[in-house]
């Protein structure tokens, strides 16, 4: 049960001589997904952090003051959640 590797489409794929098997390694594809997925990845944190601080500094504005929000405000803002 040797493997041996071959090229078919510019993609390498593991041959299992004994089984008659073949297993796709497609890595240029994985790698371009994990480096795709992490670079979205810190985008997002990036954004939820600069909310977080954005939020923080109005807040810090508005002192102990309750939030109003009006009745269109308020209909709108489970909308904008999804």
């Amino acid at each position: 049960m040797t493997p041996s590797l071959s090229r078919a489409n510019d993609c390498a794929v593991l041959i299992f001589s004994s089984e008659s098997q073949r297993v796709a390694a497609d890595f240029p594809v994985a790698t371009v997904s994990i480096t795709l997925g992490g670079f979205v990845n810190r985008r997002h944190q990036h954004t939820i952090e600069y909310l977080l601080e954005e939020n923080r500094m109005l807040r810090a504005k508005l002192g102990r003051r309750k939030l109003c929000f009006t009745v269109e405000e308020r209909v709108m803002l489970p909308l904008h959640v999804r």
